[in-house]
């Protein structure tokens, strides 16, 4: 899509044109480096997700062993 973009802003005879097509390159980029940050985002919110299960699990089985160990007690 990108280099149809500069092939016609090669072609393009008037400044306007110029102007125009560098415009929605530039919108191209916004918005490439937003769905670049959004998985980003989603990735870190994964992780995060994923660090708290373990956590949790880790509770889990502490107090079962506590439970266990007070069992035998």
């Amino acid at each position: 899509m990108l280099l149809v973009l500069c092939i016609v802003l090669c072609l393009g005879s008037s400044m306007e044109e110029h102007i125009l097509l560098l415009l929605l390159m530039l919108l191209l980029l916004v918005m490439l480096l937003m769905l670049l940050v959004m998985r980003r985002r989603r990735e870190e919110e994964q992780q995060h997700k994923e660090q708290q299960e373990k956590q949790q699990q880790q509770q889990q089985q502490q107090q079962q062993q506590q439970q266990q160990q007070q069992e035998q007690q």
